[in-house]
This record gives C-alpha cells, structure tokens and sequence, in this order.
C-alpha cells in the first residue's frame, strides 16, 4: 500500500482543516450542538442570557410616535407594569401572519378570561412602515377585534433604532421582490423591565400565557 504523495498530503490536510472548521461552525451556530436550527439556537441564547431590549420609535394607530415597549391609554396610568406578549408582521402577509393573528387573538380571550389583564399585555409590531400606515392598523385591529386595554398594534419606524430592535429579538426580515417579506415568527415574552426571556412557537398561547404570568413577581417588583 502507498503512501500518499505530499501533494496528496497537502489535500488530504486540506480537507480535515475544512471538515474541522465546517464543524466548528455548525457547533457555533447551533450552540455546541444542543439545537439543531438557527431558531432553536436562538431561543436557548434567550433563555441561558434574557437580552435587554432597546428602546425605538413606532408609530401607532392614532398617528402618535412613542416608544415600541410603552404602555398606551390606559395602561400608561397603570401602578405595576405588565409582562409582553410580543409579535411581529406586517398586515399585507399571505402567510404566518395571519396564524401569528389568530394566536394572539387567543392570547387575548385568555387573558380576559383568567383575569390577566393587570399582568400581561400583547403587543403587535409590524416591520411594514411604507404599506402600515396608522389607518392600515386601525383597520387592521378592527379586524382582529383589538381590545386596546390589552392588545396594541404599531409600526415600527424606519432608521437604525428598528434595526437595533429587530436585531435584539432575532427577527430576520427580508424583502422577497414581490413587494412582501419573508421573516421568522414567534412568541416573544418579555418582563416588565424590558428583557426577552423566551421565544415559543407561533401558535403557543398558552405556554405564552403561562411565561408571561410567571413574571408576575417582577412585576410587583418593577411596580415598587
């Protein structure tokens, strides 16, 4: 049997450096290989390091800017502030958008079935300033029959603040040439003094809910 020449060796060094580095990257990405996508990976960095999430400009349906986290109306007035159910779309989406809606329509009936309303709040952030203008999410909370005590919809203003926040929740939005986006969806958890804890699927109202409501001690906390 021949050994290999030390051209061959070169390749076959090659190679292994390749594979380990290739190795390497998946461990990185799917952090030490204990998620297996980019979105598990994600939800696993959110709950080993809750992140803080920044403050940015959104315009809501009545034409006012404030921040993207603040509580409106009456839950500006409010003594303890509320746990967040946040979500982010666009009105003109074909896809999960309209799932992501029904879910937090969910969440809503929940909460105002169980009594919640002093501890959670949903919030709806779309990444759509040219087409969500403040009467598209009017109409758009019309549709879904927002209750503006427990559920507001905004859009987020275009600059480096919206890009800060998006990054901060790991929401990628890319614009798919058809004058749509192709974007992740979830259920964003976040406490009363603003960090992201827990990201669940699209559909989990309950365990939603359930995150949410465990935050009721920070809460009474942040209230103080």
């Amino acid at each position: 049997m021949s050994l290999p020449s030390g051209g061959a060796w070169r390749g076959v060094a090659g190679a292994v450096a390749a594979g380990a580095l290739a190795v390497g990257a998946l461990a990185w990405a799917t952090n030490g290989f204990t998620a297996v996508t980019t979105e598990g990976a994600r939800r696993l960095a959110v709950q080993r390091a809750p992140v803080l999430v920044p403050s940015a400009p959104v315009r809501t349906s009545d034409d006012r800017v404030i921040d993207a986290l603040a509580e409106s109306g009456a839950g500006a007035t409010r003594a303890v502030p509320r746990a967040a159910i946040v979500a982010f779309f666009y009105a003109r989406c074909p896809g999960v958008c309209g799932r992501l809606g029904e879910t937090l329509q969910r969440v809503q009936q929940l909460v105002r079935a169980r009594g919640l309303e002093d501890q959670v709040r949903v919030l709806s952030l779309s990444f759509d300033a040219t087409h969500d203008t403040p009467a598209m999410l009017a109409r758009y909370a019309r549709e879904r029959r927002v209750d503006a005590a427990l559920w507001d919809v905004r859009t987020l203003e275009p600059g480096a603040a919206r890009e800060a926040l998006l990054a901060a929740f790991g929401v990628v939005v890319i614009a798919d040439g058809a004058a749509g986006y192709q974007h992740n969806a979830a259920l964003h958890v976040v406490t009363p003094d603003r960090r992201l804890v827990q990201i669940l699927d699209l559909d989990d109202a309950e365990g939603a809910i359930a995150a949410a409501t465990a935050l009721a001690p920070l809460s009474r906390i942040a209230g103080r």
